[in-house]
């Protein structure tokens, strides 16, 4: 970025005041002749107007394009994506992820409003965490995703189409591709990004110390960065209050879960996908598979369905096919335990009324 910024002074008066911070870090690092990698959760959400971020206001797409250049940035739009198969019960689950901000998954809630007048469990404003394949529901889920017109959350393709309207530079990344001996974060950075020799040797060299640590302490692999997360023990410790076996007055609801947590995978040495489960029928699996199928064309700009233009054609297809039903059905990702079941099962009815705080 070397040019005269004396040029762009029509451009950065016309950029909205919310970029300010933002477009001056990039001048301290322009100056230092640093590459920048900008990284935001948020910002698929924000770009494509999601029902979070006033989806009738267009984003500045041409002010923001003409001021990056114009301040002598070459831009590379980075864009991960996956198959919307693994990618919707992805999105489904990070909205009940608990966090700092989120009291209201701690707190329980009684049923009495679904016609449940039997509910035993306090009523404290907790937030109700629906079903995977739910529809009658404010919340995000499956259900609601499958609808090709949702404006709930963008997909890749979305996104990836968005920039490619307005002539960015994109780097498509597939995470279902091989990463020769990386994990996927430094495969992005050492494989797809230019000019990140620096960065690249630091993340490598401290995988390497952390894999170190992790032997020397008998730990299973180096840390995971992003662990999954099983809604099933939130849905069996809601059912179980509900039913009286778990004190809700004395116990919060995310202690209930963490000790069924606990049982299910220290104690008897299970995973949360050895419950009794419900999974989804063939017609909504069907329907899964073809928006999937869409969504990895629409990456590939192949419109028509048979063709085998680009790099992706009818034996690419099927392969995707039959990851599909391989990962649906060995993985029962879209799953959801059948709670009433557990909590009608002798040994876990014996077990909720003697959970206690601190263990």
């Amino acid at each position: 970025a070397d040019q005269d910024l004396s040029s762009s002074s029509l451009l950065l008066a016309s950029y909205p005041q919310c970029w300010g911070d933002f477009i001056d870090r990039l001048e301290v690092y322009r100056k230092e002749g640093s590459n920048v990698i900008f990284s935001d959760e948020a910002m698929s959400n924000r770009i494509a107007r999601t029902r979070q971020y006033r989806p009738d206001l267009p984003y500045p797409w041409i002010s923001l394009k003409s001021i990056l250049e114009g301040l002598g940035w070459d831009v590379r739009v980075l864009i991960v994506h996956r198959p919307l198969y693994d990618y919707f019960p992805s999105v489904y689950v990070e909205q009940f992820k608990d966090g700092p901000n989120k009291v209201k998954l701690r707190r329980w809630y009684s049923n009495n409003n679904n016609g449940n007048t039997d509910s035993q469990c306090p009523s404290y404003g907790g937030r109700v965490i629906p079903r995977p394949f739910e529809d009658r529901t404010s919340e995000i889920t499956v259900a609601r995703l499958l609808d090709p017109k949702q404006k709930l959350y963008p997909t890749p393709a979305q996104v990836y189409e968005l920039f490619r309207d307005y002539h960015f530079n994109i780097i498509l990344v597939d995470m279902m591709e091989k990463k020769e001996g990386k994990d996927f974060i430094h495969h992005i950075i050492c494989d797809h990004f230019p000019g990140t020799f620096h960065t690249c040797q630091g993340l490598l060299t401290r995988a390497n110390t952390e894999n170190e640590k992790a032997v020397s302490n008998s730990v299973a692999g180096a840390r995971q960065l992003n662990p999954s997360l099983s809604l099933h023990y939130d849905f069996i410790a809601v059912e179980a209050c509900q039913k009286g076996l778990i004190n809700g007055t004395n116990i919060p609801r995310d202690v209930a879960r963490k000790a069924i947590q606990f049982r299910q995978e220290s104690d008897l040495g299970l995973s949360p996908d050895d419950f009794p489960l419900d999974c989804p029928d063939d017609t909504i699996l069907k329907k899964l598979l073809s928006l999937s199928l869409d969504h990895e064309r629409r990456l590939r700009n192949i419109s028509d369905g048979s063709s085998t233009s680009g790099n992706w054609g009818l034996n690419e297809s099927k392969i995707f096919e039959e990851r599909f039903w391989k990962t649906v059905l060995n993985k029962k990702k879209l799953c959801t335990v059948n709670s009433k079941l557990v909590v009608d099962d002798a040994k876990w009815a014996n077990f909720f009324p003697t959970i206690k705080i601190g263990e």
